[in-house]
């Protein structure tokens, strides 16, 4: 690699003319997150080619239902008058039974980081520069993380695409392990642009399927069968029972229960909490799944219905969901932007709920070679975290005296899969992010037709200047703040003017305001009688 100069690059420390005491403040986003911890690392064997295979033992059917195999234990006599006879020393037919191996083949995968280069001789009179490098060798770090965090969710959800297990909540979805209709496909290694023209994975459904909310209808599936197929991969035990996670938004699980009076209150008293290996922490263990909270999910808005084929994937007849990101970049501040929570990601629609279990794949991590033998070195080996280091590379040009350097990190990694990589499931669920408007106790009931005035208006409750009324009516209306009404006014300027409702904390007195100064307006607040005027809720 040869090396731009410094000010090739925008240069990412902080200088000023003024010095302040401890003027730098620390504040990165902190995800701690079950996904980077949760799955399994081991070291790849080196020489060992390009493709792995796995061989996975399937076992097979054991006897389910009926005796017809069975025979009565007798002594044995010969044939007789139609008798076909018995022999108590021969040999029945034995059952013949059957088993299965799966062979898999995975391939490696890598990705690489850097920051930008920092040169020496600016440090040394950079204020505070060990601090701040401080900082940029930790973001950087900490942005390593998020890449394996973010590996582990997507290949979580690769696998569950893979055995065919991507199940869509909507009626008819227990038909899902047979049926494909209702099922949703995700590759994470296929990407589109999305409506802001930004390079994100999607997902492929059925478009005329109706996705449903959280319910217990298709979960209790999936905690009935992934116990008899996968208990082993249990994350923990709840009275004799395999317990698997359900890693979810825990807000959208809140108004699930929130919005089922009994459910609600099943929850309430749900006492289990369970301790997962490695976590000082309970998750409340509700009808055989543990929650956890996944802060990052997946989370998907509408682009389109698919076309035809593009050159790598079929999206004919299907409606495309793209991938929504939990950040974004904000404010432009001294140098950079900070990153912010992407409002959009709260909106988001459509979410993919993970069931969590052990062994489904393990991260094999290519070691590097600090020799070949022949007098070679090539310094030392990573851990089972990927490579960090710090590049101090010479050039005759661009950096003559070694001052200039960055940090550089890379993945290589061959995902192996486990027992359970082929009973990885997940499901596709509507969320309720819609804001509703909810009223105040004095609207409930209310009447909700037109509504004549109790008492005359007098001149002090008329302000012409601006725009506004206050009227004391017969009755309380079902309408507040912000609530548009007709008002029919009498007098002189005899009419029907569109007002809203501005004031109504002394129901049923009312604040009235209008917004255009239209012929009919009133001018005075005789137009306000007991005996005609009356407000009308839109």
């Amino acid at each position: 690699m040869v090396m731009q100069g410094l000010a090739y690059y925008n240069d990412k420390m902080l200088t000023m003319a003024e010095h302040w005491d401890s003027f730098i403040m620390d504040r990165t986003m902190k995800n701690p997150n079950i996904w980077h911890d949760r799955i399994k690392r081991g070291a790849y064997q080196l020489f060992n080619g390009l493709t792995q295979k796995s061989n996975i033992y399937r076992g097979g059917l054991p006897v389910q239902a009926g005796l017809g195999t069975w025979r009565e234990i007798g002594l044995s006599r010969k044939p007789a008058n139609g008798d076909p006879g018995f022999d108590n020393c021969a040999q029945g037919t034995p059952h013949t039974y059957s088993y299965a191996w799966e062979t898999i083949e995975t391939k490696g995968y890598t990705d690489e980081w850097q920051s930008e280069p920092v040169c020496l001789e600016d440090l040394k009179y950079v204020d505070y520069a060990k601090d701040q490098l401080a900082l940029v060798v930790r973001s950087g770090v900490e942005y390593g993380i998020s890449i394996l965090e973010n590996w582990n969710r997507e290949m979580y959800l690769y696998y569950a695409n893979a055995a065919g297990r991507c199940v869509v909540l909507t009626e008819g979805s227990l038909q899902f392990e047979d049926s494909a209709t209702y099922r949703f496909s995700y590759n994470p290694f296929l990407t589109t642009t999305d409506v802001d023209s930004e390079t994100v994975p999607y997902l492929k459904v059925d478009p005329s399927l109706e996705i449903s909310t959280l319910n217990w209808d298709l979960l209790d599936y999936l905690r009935t069968s992934l116990g008899d197929r996968a208990s082993e991969a249990a994350i923990a035990k709840d009275s004799g029972m395999g317990v698997f996670g359900l890693m979810i938004d825990k807000i959208d699980f809140e108004r699930f229960v929130l919005n089922d009076t009994a459910l609600r209150d099943d929850f309430r008293y749900a006492q289990p909490q369970t301790l997962i290996k490695g976590y000082d922490f309970g998750m409340k263990v509700y009808r055989g799944f543990a929650l956890i909270h996944d802060a990052r999910q997946a989370r998907f808005r509408f682009k389109k219905i698919g076309a035809g084929s593009n050159t790598t994937d079929d999206e004919s007849g299907k409606a495309i969901y793209t991938r929504i990101k939990p950040l974004r970049l904000g404010r432009t501040v001294t140098i950079g932007q900070v990153p912010e929570p992407n409002p959009q990601y709260y909106r988001g629609e459509l979410a993919i709920g993970v069931i969590f279990m052990n062994d489904v794949f393990e991260n094999l991590f290519v070691p590097s070679i600090d020799s070949l033998g022949a007098g070679t070195s090539f310094g030392p080996q990573p851990g089972l975290t990927g490579e960090w280091k710090w590049m101090n590379i010479q050039d005759p040009v661009s950096n003559p005296l070694g001052n200039t350097g960055y940090f550089y990190g890379r993945f290589q990694v061959f995902p192996k899969p486990l027992m359970y990589s082929s009973d990885t499931t997940c499901f596709l669920y509507r969320r309720c992010p819609q804001q509703t408007n909810t009223v105040c106790k004095v609207e409930t009931g209310a009447a909700t037709g037109a509504v004549a005035l109790a008492a005359n208006a007098a001149s002090a409750d008329f302000s012409l200047a601006n725009r506004q009324v206050t009227v004391t009516l017969a009755s309380k209306i079902a309408a507040g703040i912000g609530s548009a009404v007709n008002v029919v006014h009498v007098g002189d300027n005899a009419g029907t003017t569109p007002m809203y409702v501005v004031a109504d904390s002394l129901a049923p007195k009312y604040t009235l305001a209008w917004k255009s100064d239209a012929a009919n307006l009133p001018a005075a607040y005789t137009d306000f009688t007991a005996a005609g005027a009356t407000v009308d809720p839109v």
